[in-house]
């Protein structure tokens, strides 16, 4: 199986053309940014190849695998479009945090602007496959223990918000603990 690098570099993008975040957020031009992790792995800590949010369908909420959020589906339909569109209007770590967790529940698949589609992938262990009741129990484990853990690693300190964020959405949507992360309006317009 190939890495997300190496299949980049088989779509003619070198590694070496992915530029990394500006400070403070994310503008058109930006593109992944990849972190090589300890122990030989490829981390991505950078923004997928498109600029603001991903642009959802009836067949996205249709799609929502209802074990995988323990909130009503419908709450948890208008969080995700709530946040894609809040992550359009500003870019930050924090709110992709919150998409990029959406999105993996929903188990979606991602249709960056260019590029091949690619199915949404765990926020925090960057698992490959669908969520479900057991990915998402350990990938909400994964992102406690990585909140609490000390010292910070170098490539969270780069985003800021995020995993708070991610951690938010997944005791809220999974655990039905908390308040939403964000908040989402009485009719969100899509």
């Amino acid at each position: 199986m190939l890495s997300r690098a190496a299949k980049l570099e088989d779509t003619g993008r070198a590694c070496a053309d992915l530029v990394p975040p500006a400070e403070g957020g994310f503008g058109s031009g930006d593109r992944l940014c990849v972190w090589l992790a300890p122990f030989g792995l490829v981390l991505f800590v950078g923004l997928p190849c498109h600029s603001g949010g991903m642009e959802l369908t009836g067949h996205d909420f249709d799609g929502i695998p209802k074990g995988n959020v323990r909130v009503p589906v419908v709450e948890f339909a208008r969080l995700w479009l709530a946040a894609e569109q809040r992550y359009e209007a500003e870019p930050t770590w924090a709110n992709f945090g919150v998409v990029q967790t959406c999105r993996w529940l929903a188990t979606a698949t991602v249709r960056p602007a260019q590029g091949p589609w690619y199915l949404a992938e765990a926020p925090v262990t960057n698992r490959f496959g669908q969520a479900h009741e057991e990915t998402i129990e350990a990938e909400s484990l994964a992102a406690e223990v990585l909140l609490f853990r000390r010292p910070v690693a170098p490539w969270l300190s780069e985003r800021p918000g995020w995993l708070l964020a991610v951690v938010q959405t997944l005791a809220w949507a999974w655990r039905r603990s908390g308040c939403p992360p964000i908040d989402v309006p009485a009719h969100v317009q899509g």
